[in-house]
């Protein structure tokens, strides 16, 4: 469910390289920023300025990309 109190929107400001993986990070409002470490291929998908939604887990996890929208 989209839109929920744990839905927070946030923007990509940068990515890097880390082998099989590249960390994508994401500015999240108030100077806060979220490393989002992702498969290579899966995060390619985020740009420097996309706008994404992070659903903050109540519980630790394995997230991935389900679908993806850039709004530059």
């Amino acid at each position: 469910m989209l839109g929920g109190e744990h839905d927070v929107m946030g923007t990509v400001t940068s990515t890097v390289l880390r082998g099989a993986f590249i960390s994508v990070i994401v500015a999240m409002g108030d100077g806060l920023h979220l490393r989002v470490d992702l498969p290579s291929k899966d995060a390619q998908l985020f740009a420097p300025g996309c706008s994404v939604m992070v659903r903050i887990a109540d519980e630790p996890m394995l997230c991935t990309a389900r679908r993806v929208e850039c709004v530059a």
